[in-house]
């Protein structure tokens, strides 16, 4: 009699690490954490966690800014957290978001849109555009917007990036691949988070 033996082969997935390869920013410093207490988040990543995103927005003139992150721990499991804060009275409404069921699909189209390796302060034209169609050649700068920075913390680099008004330059220079790219990151977190950037 013949003896058949059957192996299986058991498959454990695995966090995969590489979908958090940050460029290391040896000058990584914290935004705001010098002005404002946020008693949950740290200078550095977490011992938890094994990836973090805090995207911070400031207008201009306006006495408000919004911080919104994005957290993986070790077991994968991401998280969601919206942050108003008042410039004025120092005060931090926290908000906890929840995800939708296709986050990770949602997470990769973020990484085709290189949330990760965006340069910082991308140049297009010497940041000039033509604000009046009626007037040509005259140029002026865009000085009342939003400035956005994101901050990625993971286990082995950390990196900063700002963009200032994005969607405001990419009317008129569209065929700007970091413009179009970040402009397309905020369409994504603006339905996540649900708020509205300008």
């Amino acid at each position: 009699m013949k003896k058949i033996f059957i192996v299986l082969f058991i498959c454990i997935p695995a966090i995969s690490y590489s979908q958090f390869k940050i460029p290391n920013d040896t000058n990584f410093k914290c935004s705001h954490l010098n002005k404002f207490k946020y008693p949950d988040i740290k200078p550095s990543i977490e011992k938890s966690l094994s990836f973090e995103l805090r995207l911070w927005t400031s207008t201009y003139a306006v006495d408000s800014a919004y911080l919104l992150r994005l957290t993986c721990n070790q077991k994968d499991i991401w998280k969601a957290e919206k942050y108003l804060i008042n410039y004025y009275n120092n005060k931090i409404i926290k908000t906890e978001i929840q995800l939708p069921s296709n986050w990770n699909e949602i997470w990769d189209t973020l990484l085709v849109n290189n949330v990760l390796t965006l340069p910082d302060n991308p140049p297009h034209k010497n940041n000039r555009i033509i604000e009046d169609d009626e007037i040509p050649n005259v140029e002026t700068a865009i000085t009342d917007g939003t400035s956005y920075t994101v901050e990625l913390l993971s286990k082995e680099n950390n990196r900063k990036y700002s963009i200032d008004n994005p969607i405001g330059y990419f009317k008129f220079y569209s065929d700007s691949k970091p413009l179009k790219d970040f402009n397309k990151i905020l369409e994504i977190l603006s339905q996540i988070f649900n708020c509205k950037f300008k």
